[in-house]
């Protein structure tokens, strides 16, 4: 076999291709045909491709080599090694171009392992370079296109975002996400010809949105006086007699599929003079745009068109507030303005279509869930499609319990039309008294590459909590109370959470106090929502933190007269919950854009609600900083303004956990806030969590989705990881209940329960944690291999040791001394006896999930 030939080189590398051999290739392949410019047989030349090492994040290496067992077609292909043992973020293998034409997307081969994420990089002619993250299947090759548009970073040259004539380099990066180890195959690059744009090497199709039909959760509401403002189905009665200045009709929010280019609003009947207005949201952000008067568009039938967000006419508020993309579009609401009519009238709602566009791959929408029928509980999956033309789809299932024993099998074929109509495949649950089941589905279609999907069912917890309050307890849960409606309905929900979460032993939640809902007008106080929700919580045996973050309506935001407004809110929360509320957190996130001023105003922010809050309760302690992520940079500037906290708060958010970096990350935070004397604050993590959103088939930036079963383990690793770090007092999960229903939207799939109260597996993994370790503290490390997470907790009265461990490589059996039997139990809370033999128990420790072995009844 022919030599590998590698490229260690951490420099970019500029090679020029062969003017002669590109118009050739342009001329014999046609204007818009794709070029290949590297196959890594016939393309090869040598220097043109380049490793590196990510040297601005040290510690990652490896190497990019033409190899034979790296080719999808041919002989050869691009084999990307690394080893990210000692560190680093990424490795890359960057491709030279020279001559290229202009282009709309690359199409790629490639073949990744599982866990890690894969990125674009173009640099332009300017020397700007622009990215994405794009997504791959683990562990099977995939063609790939990638659209040059959608770009979710940027920097130097003209560094606008946009891209500038052709490609000077394209580049391969693997991200640090996963195992340390491993190779990432490329095979087949090929340019297609064509100006970059929002739909350039995409395909492009139409699809109704909304139909207004009672399951889409549509409802009506007014500004003002409504008089007999009401949706009844599809026919909207606005009345804008009584002094309305709007009607808006709203729906559960739900997301845009694709990329949306233009959204066309329809309905039958006048609304003379009313303009119509839109308004959609990406993360945090909201886009708001005025349509003007519904137009005739003949047949009875009037319309409102608008081109999509971004572009002219749209404006846009909150959140990153710079008027770009931040993951998939989701419809928040259409609104009829008043304009000055005291009329009124009705509309019949027909629909909202949408001109969308998605990646030639990526045609395909796929979700799962278990539901409910006729014929018992099922798991169903639904696919949809964004195709030109019919698609003729395969979808099969597995069901397996928590230990991955597959239960059943089967799979299915369909006919999947365009205009994205669902299809379902029903699959009804195995009988038996499961505690645990996921069906995982996968959907084969020609052309197509679409993540799998997953369903479940889990049991309820049986209650083990206590409603005694245990403020030393680690095991917080942001529970949110605060924001159920101040309603018979919504109290009633807010009694049942707090409830369930006493049940499964959450001994701490993060509550809003908010000051515009307190204090709507300047010193009149409004404090009985609040009552109620403190005295909830304490019913339950729930602790509680106070969150004071945000502006009242009437004060002057991000100047010293707010600040001082401020503090004479936090001052008299401070005083008038002193009996049941002893910490109180000033802001959230104010290194992100929850602070909208100057980041150094929060130090004075800080410095003078701390002084606040301590004259109205001396015993009161102040949470301080509340970091996106932990940002250092942001701590230590505080720091240096002298902005004084006793509790440091921090949100360590990741896509992927490395439990003994998070560790690190968590004792280094710790080692931050030292006191001038050595000692240290506490250290709280006031968020933390994964969503288990569904893939969206458009959007090129967004969170990392998760499946249900491996929050449970994230989840478990996370509260387990903090308190043996021995730096994080508290932890508090975001968040306890799925806020939505909208399975792309990530921020609707954060919960350990589902919308409807039922558990998810993460419920019955924090279940587990309190059963076993409440009152137990860390007590030592366990040496049982470099791979092998292990730690002991023990109670104060002795009792004995528990045991967490498991694998974070690969299982491992593991042998433990033992006289006696022990017992395992797994997250979801099911028991095994282990049997001694020979003088020891021997157990495998799972990849990535926590078992706890417990000793022995009467065992020291």
């Amino acid at each position: 076999m022919t030599p590998n030939t590698a490229f260690t080189s951490h420099a970019f590398g500029t090679v020029a291709l062969a003017a002669c051999w590109l118009a050739a290739s342009l001329a014999s392949a046609g204007e818009k045909a794709p070029v290949r410019v590297a196959d890594f047989d016939d393309t090869w030349r040598g220097g043109r491709w380049r490793f590196s090492n990510g040297a601005e994040f040290p510690g990652a290496t490896g190497r990019f080599e033409r190899s034979p067992a790296a080719a999808k077609h041919g002989r050869w292909g691009g084999r990307l090694v690394f080893d990210f043992t000692k560190g680093g973020a990424y490795v890359a293998a960057q491709l030279a171009l020279d001559d290229a034409p202009s282009i709309a997307a690359v199409r790629v081969c490639i073949r990744k392992p599982r866990g890690h994420q894969v990125t674009f990089r173009y640099t332009d002619r300017t020397g700007q370079t622009l990215q994405k993250r794009v997504w791959v299947p683990h562990g099977r090759w995939a063609d790939v296109t990638i659209a040059m548009s959608g770009w979710t970073g940027h920097w130097g040259g003209r560094n606008d975002g946009v891209v500038h004539g052709p490609p000077k380099r394209i580049a391969f990066l693997v991200g640090n996400t996963a195992g340390p180890t491993g190779e990432l195959w490329l095979d087949d690059v090929r340019l297609v010809p064509g100006r970059p744009g929002k739909t350039a090497g995409m395909v492009a199709t139409e699809y109704v949105a909304a139909r207004f039909g009672a399951d889409e959760g549509w409802r009506a509401r007014a500004h003002g006086r409504g008089g007999r403002t009401q949706l009844r189905g599809r026919e909207l009665a606005y009345d804008f007699t009584q002094g309305a200045s709007c009607v808006a009709i709203v729906p559960d929010q739900y997301t845009l599929l694709g990329v949306p280019q233009s959204i066309r609003l329809r309905a039958r009947g006048a609304a003379q003079g009313h303009p119509v207005r839109l308004r959609l949201a990406t993360h945090f952000m909201m886009f708001e745009k005025t349509l003007g008067p519904l137009r005739d568009a003949g047949g009875g039938v009037a319309e409102a068109v608008t081109d999509a967000p971004p572009g002219p006419g749209w404006r846009w508020f909150w959140g990153e507030n710079d008027g770009k993309l931040h993951g998939p579009l989701r419809m928040r609401g259409v609104y009829l303005d008043a304009a000055g009519r005291a009329d009124h009238g009705t509309l019949e709602l027909l629909d909202i279509r949408v001109k969308t566009a998605c990646p030639p791959h990526r045609c395909l929408v796929f979700a799962a869930e278990r539901r409910r029928t006729a014929a018992g509980e099922a798991f169903v999956a639904t696919v949809r499609s964004l195709a030109e033309k019919p698609l003729r789809a395969t979808v099969s299932h597995a069901i397996r319990d928590w230990g991955g024993k597959v239960l059943a099998r089967g799979e299915a074929a369909r006919t999947v039309p365009p205009g994205a109509e669902p299809v379902a495949v029903t699959v009804p649950v195995p009988p038996g008294r499961h505690t645990f089941l996921e069906a995982e589905f996968a959907v084969e279609a020609p052309g197509q590459i679409t993540p799998a999907a997953q369903a479940y069912t889990t049991k309820p917890v049986a209650p083990h909590g206590s409603d005694r309050a245990a403020p030393g307890s680690p095991f917080g849960m942001g529970l949110y109370l605060y924001r159920y409606p101040n309603t018979p309905a919504g109290l009633k929900e807010m009694a049942r959470a707090a409830a369930l979460a006493r049940d499964i032993g959450v001994k701490w939640s993060r509550e809003g106090f908010g000051w515009g809902r307190v204090e709507r007008r300047k010193g009149q106080f409004d404090w009985s929502f609040h009552d109620t929700l403190v005295a909830t919580a304490k019913r339950n045996g729930i602790s509680i933190y106070g969150l004071m973050s945000g502006w009242a309506p009437w004060t002057r935001p991000y100047t010293k007269q707010g600040i001082a407004d401020y503090c004479r809110y936090a001052a008299a929360a401070a005083a008038r919950y002193k009996d049941d509320i002893t910490y109180w957190e000033v802001w959230n996130e104010p290194n992100i854009f929850f602070w909208q001023g100057p980041k150094d105003l929060y130090a004075e922010l800080l410095r003078r609600a701390y002084a606040a809050i301590k004259k109205a309760n001396p015993h009161a302690l102040v949470l301080g900083c509340s970091t996106a992520g932990i940002d250092a940079k942001f701590i230590r500037r505080m720091l240096e303004l002298r902005a004084p906290f006793d509790v440091l708060t921090i949100h360590p958010y990741r896509r992927h956990l490395n439990d003994r970096a998070f560790m690190r990350d968590l004792a280094a935070a710790g080692d931050l806030v030292r006191r001038p004397d050595g000692s240290r604050r506490a250290v709280w993590i006031t968020e933390m969590g994964w969503a288990t959103h569904a893939h969206h088939n458009g959007s090129q930036r967004g969170f990392n989705a998760t499946t249900e079963r491996q929050q449970a383990c994230l989840l478990a690793r996370a509260y387990l990881g903090a308190i043996a770090s021995g730096a994080a007092a508290n932890i508090s999960w975001y968040d306890f209940r799925n806020d939505g229903r909208d399975p792309f939207y990530f921020e609707h799939n954060l919960g350990i329960v589902t919308r409807d109260f039922e558990p998810k597996p993460a419920c019955r993994a924090f279940a587990t944690l309190t059963r076993l370790l409440e009152g137990r503290p860390h007590a030592r490390h366990v040496d049982l291999g470099r791979d092998v997470w292990a730690h002991t907790f023990s109670d104060v009265a002795g009792r004995g040791a528990v045991l967490a461990l498991w694998a974070m490589d690969r299982p491992r059996e593991i042998s433990l001394p033992a006289r006696q039997a022990h017992t395992l139990v797994d997250l979801m809370g099911t028991r095994t006896k282990l049997a001694s033999a020979g003088g020891k128990v021997t157990l495998t420790a799972p990849l990535g999930s926590p078992v706890f072995v417990l000793p022995a009844p009467g065992t020291p």
